[in-house]
């Protein structure tokens, strides 16, 4: 979503502001944030804002937080594999140059870890 408005909701703190050209967007969250949603679409697409505490990235759910915390919508955070989850997947492999299995591997696993800091 480049270039887009968006609704970032952090607690009672509700923040407007645009994507840049690459679909990013950059906010201080308060330390003692509890998390949120990002709205997208005017607010067809809300994506869940985790902060805190994430499941390791060794298990699904935690791969699902992360990735809905980059943008790519898993849907539930569950440790079950979804449609939804293979497809998000595939497009976040796409985007980052990788191949596009719609699996969990090393590589992609890596490119998560490195992007969700």
């Amino acid at each position: 979503h480049r270039n887009e408005p968006y609704t970032l909701v952090l607690d009672d703190e509700i923040i407007k502001g645009t994507t840049d050209g690459d679909g990013n967007l950059e906010h201080y969250i308060k330390p003692n944030c509890k998390g949120g949603v990002l709205k997208l679409a005017g607010g067809k697409e809300e994506y869940p804002v985790r902060v805190g505490h994430l499941n390791p990235i060794d298990n699904v759910s935690g791969i699902k937080q992360r990735l809905n915390n980059l943008g790519f919508n898993c849907g539930d955070e569950s440790d079950e594999k979804s449609e939804q989850f293979s497809e998000a997947i595939s497009q976040f492999q796409g985007e980052n140059g990788l191949k596009q299995t719609g699996e969990i591997d090393d590589a992609t696993k890596s490119k998560i870890e490195s992007l969700h800091t």
